[in-house]
């Protein structure tokens, strides 16, 4: 049996060189699109940290329309002594001297008192 041998030109050689790094290279990129996908600080990573960051803008907002709605019920409190009195009525049981505080409680706490 004879055995047959290649012979290859210097272009060929050239071609069949420049398709050998024509793949490594397509390799390479293979293997940094990988890590890139599922690596620790991969895709996945950066959309969950894209979402959180969205969340958390919108509880920003949140926070700063109930820190001027505060900011305006102070101001309301400050000027007028009426609603300032009120509160303190309604939310601390406050009284004036000479005045009796009633107390209403909820039906299951009443008849704790009633039968003890």
């Amino acid at each position: 049996m004879k055995s047959k041998q290649h012979t290859y030109t210097p272009a060929r050689q050239r071609a069949l060189a420049q398709r050998s790094y024509g793949f490594v290279a397509l390799g390479v990129v293979i293997v940094v699109l990988a890590l890139a996908q599922f690596g620790e600080d991969g895709l996945a990573t950066y959309l969950r940290l894209r979402s959180h960051e969205k969340e958390l803008v919108n509880d920003v907002l949140v926070l700063e329309e109930q820190n001027e709605e505060l900011k305006q019920k102070l101001a309301g409190l400050a000027s007028d002594l009426s609603v300032l009195e009120a509160l303190a009525r309604e939310e601390h049981n406050m009284q004036k001297p000479q005045e009796e505080v009633l107390v209403v409680l909820p039906e299951a706490s009443a008849q704790e008192i009633e039968n003890p």
